[in-house]
């Protein structure tokens, strides 16, 4: 069963919103996502890796995690337009060119303290698990005494080879 309806769909593709129950339909996203999450993590937690890999891979996870930490690069302060075709404000330019306003300056602030949390929630996730993903690496690296139990980690992942990580048998 997915996470959204066919018409939470239609109404999060929606630019004007009209015609829907706004507070209604949001609410129920936000409902919905946070019981898709703890779903997925209970799946982590259970399935044997054998299907896991089938779900949490680089294919499947690319574009969630591309579009989890997308920050748009470009904006636009748009006065008033003469023909009517935008309302005064700042927009932001998506992929593909599409506009998405802004309400104001602090939901774009908004918007870079929640990644940056992110990011650096990724970043301590990885660093304190590195040494059980590739313990090899993080034993040469904590030998040459390296600093840092975090960076230490984000060091170790990123000089293991990509699909090399060795399995003690």
């Amino acid at each position: 069963m997915p996470i959204l309806t066919k018409k939470m769909c239609k109404f999060l593709k929606s630019k004007n919103k009209t015609g829907y129950p706004k507070n209604q339909y949001y609410g129920r996203i936000e409902n919905y996502t946070a019981l898709g999450i703890e779903d997925l993590t209970t799946i982590l937690k259970t399935l044997p890796e054998d299907r896991l890999k089938k779900i949490f891979n680089s294919v499947t996870l690319k574009p969630f995690f591309e579009a989890l930490f997308y920050m748009e690069s470009q904006f636009l302060q748009i006065g008033k337009d003469e023909k009517g075709g935008r309302e005064p404000g700042m927009y932001l330019i998506k992929h593909g060119g599409e506009e998405i306003k802004l309400n104001n300056e602090s939901e774009l602030k908004d918007k870079q303290k929640r990644l940056l949390e992110l990011s650096q929630l990724v970043i301590e996730c990885i660093g304190f698990n590195a040494r059980k993903i590739s313990p090899e690496i993080y034993s040469l690296l904590l030998e040459s005494k390296q600093d840092g139990d975090i960076m230490l980690g984000i060091k170790t992942i990123s000089l293991t080879p990509k699909y090399r990580v060795e399995t003690k048998k």
